[in-house]
């Protein structure tokens, strides 16, 4: 048989490369996950996660409509194989600010707080009372000049604990490896509910380190974290703030 042919039968055997997959010690292929395990998540195709992604996304706009906008941004079918290696700067600049505005856009004054909505540990910014998460409906954004560039900006943070969201983050976890490429904006989006297990297994798809370090803890002991180790939150100065009073004023 001929060098050639047997290199190119030898090439056809070798396993195809799989998207975020790896391997453990004994073989088995394992994917990132958050509703699955490491090694159910690797039994499921790029397709089937897309699927699960665009219906959970479908069931967060019945709380929150104008979510409906990341569609077409980042759930398009199209979307089920994207590769960034493969991608221009400019495609990647408006995935990675679509990715931001659905994990970490923060809520406005048009989402109304529901006396029934899930009490998160912490408060998430807002006009709502402390200690409960803004859900409702919002306005509908025109996306004209006119609307506050706040009204426009949608998360998915205060459904964090809905399966749905789940469902969304799994899609962004698998097609857009958001816990690599995106650990900031998953982070902003689950921390307002740090004492949750659902929180601990975002932090298992992470690698703790920088600002993020504290959380080195709950990745090793799998234990939620308490809010006495939460660092605390930045606060202006009074001179800054009084000079931003002071400018509020004549504005």
């Amino acid at each position: 048989m001929a060098p050639t042919s047997l290199a190119a039968q030898l090439a056809a055997l070798r396993p195809v490369p799989t998207h975020g997959a790896n391997r453990e010690g004994g073989g088995l292929r394992t994917r990132p996950s958050l509703l699955f395990s490491a090694s159910e998540a690797a039994d499921l195709d790029a397709e089937a996660i897309h699927s699960i992604g665009l219906s959970g996304l479908g069931e967060l706009e019945r709380h929150d409509p104008a979510l409906h906008k990341f569609e077409k941004l980042l759930f398009s079918r199209s979307a089920a194989s994207f590769r960034r290696e493969s991608q221009s700067v400019e495609v990647l600049k408006v995935v990675d600010q679509s990715i931001k505005q659905l994990l970490q856009a923060r809520p406005h004054p048009a989402r109304t707080p529901i006396s029934r909505c899930y009490p998160p540990p912490l408060a998430l910014p807002g006009p709502h009372p402390a200690g409960r998460a803004p859900c409702g409906p919002l306005r509908a954004d025109d996306g004209s000049a006119n609307t506050p560039r706040a009204a426009r900006l949608q998360a998915i943070s205060p459904f964090f604990l809905l399966r749905p969201a789940h469902k969304v983050l799994e899609f962004l976890i698998r097609a857009y490896a958001v816990h690599e490429h995106a650990p900031d904006d998953l982070l902003a989006c689950a921390l307002p509910f740090h004492s949750t297990p659902q929180f601990v297994r975002v932090v298992h798809l992470l690698t703790p380190t920088g600002k993020w370090g504290f959380l080195a803890g709950v990745k090793k002991t799998g234990s939620p974290l308490s809010k006495q180790v939460l660092p605390p939150p930045h606060r202006p100065s009074p001179r800054k703030r009084g000079a931003r009073t002071r400018a509020a004023r004549r504005a």
